[in-house]
């Protein structure tokens, strides 16, 4: 797989806190990865819903980019339905009425991190994730 800086345009679509992720970045040396986000309008210019991360989503394709999207709530379901591909995150339970929003929806799989088990969905690892966006 190519690194994150040869051939991609990585973007932060967050709901949640944008300085945390920019401080992510930064520790990493990431920096040339744009984050737009907000939860906050004491500390954030605009915030971040279900539907901007779709509007965003639309936008990017529309403006030939391909999107690849992950995410774990209910704020992320337009982005992830709207993505060429989207991996819904399972961390400690398994959300019946996220799953059976996603369950029609082919490209988008699950990456579970408590080996916890989506029967609705393809679960997918990180190693197959790199393959798959590899090709």
């Amino acid at each position: 797989m190519k690194k994150y800086n040869e051939g991609y345009n990585i973007c932060i679509v967050t709901a949640g806190f944008r300085i945390l992720w920019q401080e992510v970045l930064k520790r990493y040396n990431l920096n040339n990865i744009k984050v737009i986000g907000g939860n906050n309008l004491n500390t954030d210019s605009y915030i971040i819903d279900n539907h901007l991360k779709g509007f965003i989503t639309k936008y990017l394709q529309k403006n030939n980019k391909y999107v690849v999207s992950f995410g774990d709530g209910l704020v992320d379901k337009d982005m992830l339905i709207n993505s060429h591909k989207g991996f819904f995150v399972v961390r400690e339970k398994i959300r019946e009425d996220v799953i059976s929003i996603f369950k029609n929806y082919k490209h988008i799989k699950y990456l579970s991190i408590h080996s916890l088990k989506v029967n609705e969905l393809e679960e997918v690892d990180f190693y197959s994730i790199e393959k798959e966006l590899a090709n």
